[in-house]
């Protein structure tokens, strides 16, 4: 199998590992990139001993082999009934940037028989942490079946893999969702592809060109939970209800942010920091399967929809480094492991 050296750019040829008890062998179609891979690559992001070196968060792929050795399909351990040749996509501690993985049977997700490979491997690593911050760890998904509940979610770095995808899922819940990008542009290409779902209760901004608190005002909105990718937490409180939630899952303006105690005690508004990576299998499982149960029938109606900006041959990772990391995109950027 390859395995992607980022220290040399190239890949290189090591043993098939043998397949664990409870585990699926994949053959890798297409990957994901992430800024925690450029980061991984980078030195500034910390990896556990259990993480690989090889970068890679999220693949879709072919199901090569499998070890069910006295594990019952109904159990924990297989409850998707994944066999040999199924189409699946998973989110990874690291390895992605490969020709195979090993992934737990019970984090395989069967893909849409209307997805590609390529559009599949954009979505795993965005649902997950939208669905593990926002809707559990936060507590959003306590309100998905309450009718009379009109909640609204803040969501900034919009026009990011996550943004898209967090836009998506929470208005196919039907909560109000205002979201902010960072230029006119990303503004404009966002409206485009966002009006064309037709959805409704959806406000977003430049925060370049108008503030959180003129939006506020204009539609007379107050957040109840807050996805924050910029560490900017000063400019949400003023526009938080009271007891309302905010999770973080990024910094983009720095790892430190001033702070008005007074508001937050005053709100009762409580702050939350988390990450998809570092959590565990048996909570990665349980994270599978409320998005099966969930997130899934969504995107097979196509109500949720891969947004991919570009799509890269697999000796054209460097370049796809860059780009992520030039913020000019909108939505994902993909790996076609056959190009």
């Amino acid at each position: 199998m390859l395995i992607y050296n980022h220290k040399e750019d190239k890949f290189e040829e090591i043993i098939l590992p043998l397949v664990p008890k409870g585990y699926a062998l994949i053959s890798v179609k297409a990957c994901g990139i992430n800024r925690a891979d450029v980061l991984q690559k980078m030195g500034k992001y910390s990896v556990t001993p259990d993480m690989p070196e090889t970068l890679g968060l999220e693949i879709s792929g072919e199901v090569l082999e499998i070890n069910d050795e006295n594990i019952d399909y109904k159990d924990t351990q297989n409850p998707f009934d994944i066999k040999i040749k199924d189409r699946i996509m998973c989110i990874l501690i690291g390895g992605g940037y490969a020709s195979h993985v090993l992934v737990p049977l019970n984090q395989c997700i069967k893909i849409p028989h209307h997805l590609s490979y390529i559009e599949a491997s954009a979505l795993p690593e965005a649902i997950f942490t939208v669905w593990h911050a926002l809707f559990s760890t936060a507590g959003l998904k306590n309100f998905i079946n309450n009718q009379n509940s009109e909640k609204t979610v803040c969501i900034n770095a919009a026009s990011s893999g996550i943004g898209t995808m967090a836009i998506q899922m929470c208005l196919a819940f039907n909560f109000k969702v205002i979201a902010s990008t960072s230029s006119m542009q990303k503004l404009d290409q966002l409206k485009i592809l966002m009006d064309s779902n037709n959805y409704e209760n959806l406000y977003i901004f430049c925060s370049k060109e108008q503030s959180l608190d003129e939006i506020c005002k204009k539609h007379n909105l107050g957040i109840d939970f807050c996805l924050d990718m910029l560490g900017d937490i000063e400019g949400l409180l003023l526009n938080m209800n009271k007891l309302a939630k905010i999770v973080c899952i990024a910094f983009l303006k720095g790892a430190k942010s001033a702070i008005n105690i007074a508001a937050l005690m005053q709100k009762q508004i409580s702050i939350q920091g988390t990450m998809i990576r570092l959590q565990s299998n048996e909570y990665k499982s349980r994270i599978s399967q409320e998005i099966n149960q969930y997130i899934l029938p969504f995107i097979q109606s196509k109500k949720i929809k891969p947004m991919i900006e570009k799509v890269y041959g697999k000796n054209n990772i460097n370049q796809a480094h860059a780009d992520l990391m030039h913020n000019q995109h909108i939505g994902k950027l993909v790996v076609d492991m056959d190009l």
